[in-house]
């Protein structure tokens, strides 16, 4: 049998002790990664997870002024803010709030607009839940909507999409089989989310330690995947 790597995502919600117990087993193999952000949360949400929704994460950047326009977003939108200031305006109420580098913002369902106010650059890693498969990609992709009813004035009006890029993206389906039972994922406030990429290469093996919330992605390079939270897992390349 063809010996192939295994590519993995691991988006984690955790303190820094369990980040710490995380990481205490080291592998065993040639592991390279490549983090994507860390940042703390400001804000908590139980979001629940549909089986055969499509998970969604991207890295993003948008230039001083620019912004996405407003976009429905069929479920929970988690952005970790690494490089400069986002302010995210919608929502009930059409609320502002702004996010800082190495700060996390968690929102629900909802239209909402993502604009770059500071003097900087804006990057962002962004996770996206209950997205349809093959749908345009979440703050960078297909045509805006209407801005929230309770919008009124100059926000309602929002911006035209402009300045925003998307230096890399990737989906996956929820497996029903872990699934079928009203699964959630807890996000707490002052919990970091981290976010990873692994590439295995053959023969790796890493235990996964229990931690808060956990969402991870195994698959061959070759193609095919399954996500799933977990408590305790194990990754192997063979």
């Amino acid at each position: 049998m063809r010996r192939t790597s295994i590519v993995a995502t691991v988006v984690v919600f955790t303190t820094v002790l369990s980040m710490a117990v995380a990481v205490a087993t080291p592998p065993t193999g040639d592991l390279k990664y490549e983090d994507f952000a860390r940042a703390q949360v400001v804000e908590g949400a139980t979001v629940p997870i549909t089986a055969d929704t499509t998970l969604v994460r991207g890295e993003y950047s948008i230039a001083p002024g620019g912004g996405t326009g407003w976009r429905l977003l069929p479920g929970t939108m988690v952005l970790a803010v690494t490089k400069g200031k986002l302010t995210r305006q919608g929502g009930d109420g059409c609320a502002t709030k702004d996010y800082v580098a190495g700060q996390a913002g968690v929102s629900p369902k909802g239209v909402y607009q993502v604009r770059n106010t500071g003097n900087e650059p804006l990057e962002f890693f962004g996770l996206f839940f209950e997205q349809t498969a093959g749908a345009p990609k979440p703050l960078a992709e297909g045509s805006t909507d209407p801005a929230p009813a309770d919008c009124t004035g100059v926000m309602a009006a929002g911006v035209v999409p402009s300045g925003v890029s998307l230096a890399g993206s990737a989906a996956a389906p929820f497996v029903s089989a872990f699934y079928s039972h009203g699964a959630a994922v807890e996000i707490k406030a002052g919990q970091d989310v981290f976010a990873t990429h692994y590439d295995a290469a053959p023969g790796w093996s890493s235990q996964i330690a229990p931690l808060s919330s956990t969402i991870t992605r195994c698959s061959r390079s070759t193609g095919g995947f399954s996500l799933a939270r977990i408590r305790r897992s194990r990754c192997r390349a063979f």
